[in-house]
């Protein structure tokens, strides 16, 4: 069921939802459940262009980022975790999630689909996905470790 609009605070704008949406200012953002499409009609930018789902509805297409709340579908955990697969592979590259506590993915699910757990705004709790952040390079991971020219044979 979607809840009613509430205006913006100074502390909602201070969030660190608000903060990645503002700075990934995407063209063109697709919400999906009530609170989200409220969330962005208060925080994105007017040159934003935004996009709405369907209740239940799977999006396809691309888009610069999601907003999703858990009031867009009644699914089980499972169906939670392909939505939330599909959604960061196949339609776009940022996925902002504002989960109910009576949510049935716990914050273990969403690290393990390479989410970042945020602070939680106002009762929900939130999580960010970025493909370009998600994962950080370890050290290791370098030339300096692997390619030793002096060890080659002439």
């Amino acid at each position: 069921m979607p809840q009613s609009p509430v205006p913006m605070t100074p502390a909602d704008r201070t969030h660190p939802l608000a903060a990645f949406l503002a700075a990934a200012a995407p063209a063109a953002l697709l919400t999906l459940g009530g609170a989200a499409t409220a969330l962005a009609a208060r925080l994105c930018p007017p040159a934003c262009r935004r996009s709405q789902a369907a209740a239940g509805e799977t999006p396809h297409g691309r888009y610069d980022a999601i907003l999703l709340s858990s009031d867009h579908a009644a699914l089980a955990a499972a169906g939670w975790a392909q939505l939330l697969g599909h959604l960061r592979i196949r339609v776009s590259p940022r996925v902002w999630v504002l989960a109910e506590s009576t949510h049935p993915l716990a914050d273990a699910d969403y690290r393990a689909l390479g989410f970042t757990c945020l602070p939680p705004w106002r009762e929900w709790r939130c999580y960010a996905y970025d493909l370009h952040s998600y994962k950080a390079t370890p050290d290791w991971l370098n030339a300096r470790y692997w390619a030793h020219p002096e060890r080659w044979e002439p």
